[in-house]
């Protein structure tokens, strides 16, 4: 891996970070669920399990969680 690239994953890693810290302020639940399925490697079955949630409740989340997280890298800082 070239120093270039190793500073791209840094680079990106800060931001998910940021973006997750923002997430959490608006919606804790939701925050939660991505670091399961991102970092934990969870199914949307076995997240809705650990939150406490229906699988349905967990699909909806997902999907709202991913167009915050869309919608928001897209925005100029």
């Amino acid at each position: 891996v070239c120093s270039s690239d190793l500073a791209q994953r840094i680079e990106n890693i800060i931001a998910v970070d940021e973006l997750l810290t923002r997430l959490s302020g608006w919606d804790g639940r939701l925050a939660k669920l991505v670091e399961l399925r991102y970092f934990g490697g969870l199914t949307t079955e076995e997240a809705a399990v650990v939150l406490g949630i229906s699988y349905d409740q967990a699909r909806r989340d997902w999907t709202v969680a991913r167009v915050w997280f869309r919608t928001e890298m897209r925005m100029p800082e």
